[in-house]
């Protein structure tokens, strides 16, 4: 490799490098269901897995069909609250449902699926190993 290899890839690695660290910091500092939109992408992954490759209209509302469970899951810590203890232990405590319902996304629903290709493999391995939805 030729030292102006390595100073072009110098940049995009080290941009790759501290995203990872931050996605990983933010992670594990943020509580579940407290980020922007989390729980709107949550349910459109867990529709994804469940094979709804785009979400569908239901009257003049765009969404997607999934159980509640991730949503439970999120609720588990009021929002803006810092997670107690207690609360995290009631959301790992909490186990996949089956039945699904209409959720409205709006245009989430539409997001192109590959986007969630990789966290509704997750799920799916998630669920086949019987991890908890939290």
């Amino acid at each position: 490799m030729s030292p102006n290899s390595i100073h072009r890839f110098a940049l995009p690695a080290g941009f790759l490098l501290l995203a990872l660290l931050t996605a990983w910091l933010l992670a594990g500092m943020l509580p579940l269901g407290q980020a922007a939109d989390e729980q709107a992408h949550a349910l459109r992954v867990d529709a994804l897995s469940r094979g709804q490759l785009l979400g569908h209209r239901e009257g003049d509302r765009g969404g997607v069909t999934a159980p509640p469970t991730l949503l439970e899951v999120a609720a588990a810590t009021p929002f803006g609250q810092p997670q107690a203890r207690a609360e995290r232990d009631r959301a790992d405590a909490m186990r996949w449902s089956k039945q699904g319902r209409f959720f409205d996304l709006g245009t989430i629903a539409t997001y192109f699926p590959a986007v969630y290709a990789p966290a509704a493999g997750e799920l799916l391995v998630a669920r086949a190993g019987r991890a908890t939805p939290a």
